[in-house]
């Protein structure tokens, strides 16, 4: 669980800072970077890749949640009244 927090914080930053390797895993460090390193080259090729395909699923997951949260907010006001 620790290994996988530590990794998804660095495809979040995007930044491989190997130096901060939870408490716990420090007899792990060398492996970790190793496998940091070859994880960022395949995060960073899907993004440049698959981005705006990515990015265009959600943008359209977004309005169709906000759509139907502004529905079920209507709903509600109409059942108020």
């Amino acid at each position: 669980l620790r290994i996988r927090q530590f990794l998804q914080d660095i495809i979040r930053t995007q930044k491989a800072v190997v130096a901060q390797v939870p408490p716990g895993l420090s007899f792990l460090r060398d492996e970790l970077a190793e496998i940091v390193a070859r994880l960022l080259i395949i995060v960073s090729h899907n993004r440049s890749v698959f981005g705006e395909y990515y990015q265009d699923i959600v943008a359209t997951e977004i309005a169709r949640r906000k759509s139907t949260l502004g529905s079920s907010e209507t709903e509600a006001d109409s059942m108020d009244a």
